[in-house]
């Protein structure tokens, strides 16, 4: 199970596990705007399902176990210590050790109490991390 001969994770269709990606509203925006359908009256966008690489950042010079989100070769995000921790134990369970996998994604987007804000997120469609 490869996509661009990387592993790819089971399709789930829940997209259930947020990226925090409050860092990399630029890119994630730049990401919607080059992906966008035609909006309905329903959303102010719908999404492509892109696809997302979970890379071992073991060069990181915060967190040797850091785990960077990457779409389109763009950051998006990064997992958390404990969400970076317990995916690389998941690629080890595979015998995947520090090896870029990849799974489906879409951007969703939320608008602040204001109205004013847009806060974009990335959804990835892979098992929630423990």
């Amino acid at each position: 199970n490869t996509a661009s001969g990387y592993y790819a994770w089971p399709e789930l269709g829940q997209f259930a596990f947020a990226v925090d990606g409050e860092s990399f509203q630029e890119a994630i925006k730049q990401l919607l705007q080059e992906n966008v359908i035609a909006p309905d009256e329903d959303s102010a966008f719908k999404a492509h399902i892109l696809t997302a690489h979970l890379i071992p950042d073991n060069d990181n010079p915060c967190d040797s176990n850091a785990v960077r989100i990457d779409i389109n070769n763009r950051t998006v995000g990064y997992l958390n210590r404990e969400q970076a921790l317990s995916f690389r134990r998941r690629l080890d369970e595979k015998g995947l050790a520090n090896q870029i996998t990849a799974c489906n994604a879409i951007i969703t987007g939320n608008s602040e109490a204001s109205g004013e804000t847009l806060s974009l997120c990335v959804r990835l469609d892979i098992e929630p991390f423990e």
